[in-house]
């Protein structure tokens, strides 16, 4: 099961949604409990310390399950999705039958341990165990099987390197004086960054914080010959998921834009352009990007504080961009896009600086923030962006789950079109085999960029 949104498909849909959702507020994958091996509780992490303490973490990982074990060990774990939209999987094995699947149904595994929350209980992932070690990401770093039994996990890649560092005190049926002292670590990560790629650093006074902004100038920025050429700027959001796979959190893959827009502008299906990644505020990510609560994946969150997203955008980043780098101006040559949260963000600063932003990229948006006033916010439209673009895809969460979710774009697309957008203007695009995850969204950009930007002509810079 991906992680990715869980508006409800009402009643039990909405149940599921909610029980199959992971991640404290911050959208980041939490680590298990520690001290959670076995026979010993399982003790809050320092960030948890307001936390109630959690039952025997072993117990509590087979809760929900028909066919108990009691010489079960994790031997590993994969991620499914993006923040704040990120499942974690355990993969277990047994130390006397060798067996590696939950009840004998492929995928059927428990989800982590909830920082917040504690134990989720049962949920079925897309694909099992065998898949995700075929795919290179069952991640084994930190996890200890007994002396009994021999691991025949190939050592994980740098890109399987955990999220947050897998926690060492993981399930084992051995004595704890069994475990090895120090985790194997792996290799340091090769950065997948293949363009002209630059950094600055930008320290926030809205947000009183400071992050990295990563810039990609088009092949030929600085040859002499264009010297006096000027570009339209697109600027997404995550920016640690943009370029570089070592960034990507969760998941360790990326959208591959540096690739995919070079590959574009050589074919000329899109002007050469920038495009600019503004990193997330990582634990602040949520806070950052909603305009509005997320009463599903997190009930009890402060308020938001994501209606200053547009101000940080256009009074802090874009400032910056326009100092350093050969920017085309206004509404009609530049563009904010972003998935999940970032899509919420984006669309948000979309319908807030009308007059600045004149291309929208909107995937997978978690429009069910602030019970749908996202959704309340696109009717009526007045002041218009050129282009928008919205993707989703159909397995993005339970069957129910994600088609309540694409019926909200949905409705955002009607009222689109109630404003006389039509098909040159609005496209909406449904993958159906699709998940939550960054390799979904990188399938989709060429299509997006060549939807916004293929006939993209320089217009006038405003007057002030």
């Amino acid at each position: 099961m991906n992680t990715s949104l869980p508006i409800p498909g009402y009643s039990q849909g909405f149940a599921l949604g909610l029980l199959l959702l992971c991640g404290g507020p911050s959208g980041a994958v939490a680590d298990p409990p520690a001290g959670a091996e076995t026979g010993a509780s399982a003790r809050p992490s320092p960030s948890d310390a307001q936390s109630p303490l959690k039952e025997n973490f072993l117990a509590a990982f087979k809760q929900g399950l028909t066919e108990k074990y009691d010489q079960e060990v994790v031997r590993g774990h994969f991620d499914v999705g993006s923040p704040p939209h990120a499942h974690r999987y355990y993969c277990l094995v047994n130390t006397e039958t060798r067996k590696r699947e939950v009840n004998g149904v492929a995928g059927q595994l428990v989800l982590r341990a909830d920082k917040m929350t504690g134990i989720k209980g049962a949920a079925v992932s897309p694909f099992n165990c065998a898949d995700a070690e075929q795919k290179g990401m069952l991640v084994t770093t930190g996890y200890v099987l007994s002396g009994s039994v021999s691991s025949t996990i190939t050592p994980p890649t740098a890109a399987q390197e955990p999220a947050r560092g897998a926690a060492a005190a993981m399930l084992a049926t051995a004595p704890a004086q069994t475990r090895d002292p120090a985790p194997q670590q792996a290799a340091a990560c090769k950065s997948t960054v293949s363009g002209d790629l630059r950094l600055h650093q930008l320290e926030s006074r809205i947000f009183n914080n400071t992050r990295t902004i990563r810039v990609l100038v088009p092949p030929g920025y600085d040859a002499p010959e264009n010297r006096a050429k000027h570009y339209p700027v697109l600027y997404l959001l995550d920016g640690q998921n943009l370029f570089d796979a070592c960034l990507s959190e969760v998941s360790h893959r990326e959208w591959g834009v540096d690739e995919t827009v070079y590959r574009l502008i050589a074919a000329k299906a899109i002007p050469p352009l920038i495009v600019v990644g503004v990193d997330h505020a990582g634990k602040d990510r949520a806070h950052e990007y909603l305009p509005y609560k997320d009463y599903f994946m997190d009930p009890g969150m402060a308020e938001p504080a994501g209606t200053r997203f547009p101000d940080f955008m256009t009074d802090e980043v874009m400032p910056l961009v326009d100092a350093h780098y050969r920017t085309l101006k206004g509404h009609g040559n530049t563009g904010i896009g972003g998935s999940s949260y970032g899509g919420v963000a984006a669309l948000y600063a979309l319908l807030a600086r009308p007059s600045v932003f004149g291309y929208g990229l909107m995937e997978s948006p978690s429009l069910h923030v602030g019970m749908g006033q996202l959704v309340r916010d696109t009717n009526p439209l007045i002041a218009l962006p050129n282009k928008v673009f919205f993707g989703f895809g159909g397995r993005e969460d339970e069957p129910a789950v994600a088609a309540r979710m694409i019926g909200l774009v949905r409705m955002v697309e009607a009222n689109f079109r109630a404003a006389g957008y039509d098909d040159s203007s609005f496209r909406f695009v449904i993958d159906p085999e699709a998940m939550h995850t960054e390799d979904a969204w990188a399938k989709r950009l060429p299509g997006a960029l060549t939807f916004l930007f293929g006939e993209w002509r320089e217009l006038p810079e405003p007057s002030h």
